[in-house]
């Protein structure tokens, strides 16, 4: 059981090799459970998947994300600053965040535990990763974690 749940359980990332094709993501334009206080990218990302990361209502990305190594643990992000064309590497564990500086404004990356029913699968190769403003309140609020 996750959390105390009894009627759900932690599912685990556990990669997979050639599944990069399968990362997708969504931009959540508004308010939701991802960013109380606007925004977010939603990605499932496999190891070696990338994500384009695009504010809403924007057609260019202002950063590219993409995975290079992972487990259920901890994740490693490589991000791209399309402007500025220069790369970070991040790693961040389960539950915790990053932050990270793009084009001169601050970004947030959450690698979140995710919980499903008892009866759902209980691995995943994808993981979930959202993208938020930093300087907004989270959904998921943990420590951050170095760079």
């Amino acid at each position: 059981p996750a959390a105390g749940n009894p009627f759900v359980k932690r599912l685990r990332f556990e990669p997979q090799a050639d599944m990069a094709e399968k990362t997708n993501w969504s931009v959540m334009d508004k308010p939701s459970i991802f960013n109380r206080e606007g925004w977010a990218i939603v990605a499932n990302m496999a190891v070696g998947g990338v994500v384009p990361a695009r504010l809403p209502g924007e057609t260019k990305e202002f950063c590219r994300i993409k995975m290079v190594d992972g487990n259920d643990d901890q994740i490693t992000l490589q991000v791209e600053d399309v402007a500025k064309g220069n790369t970070m590497t991040v790693r961040i564990n389960r539950d915790q965040y990053a932050e990270i500086t793009v084009n001169g404004d601050r970004y947030r990356i959450v690698y979140p535990a995710v919980s499903v029913n008892l009866n759902e699968a209980e691995s995943t190769p994808l993981a979930l990763v959202i993208v938020t403003h930093a300087d907004q309140k989270q959904a998921a609020t943990s420590q951050p974690q170095g760079r």
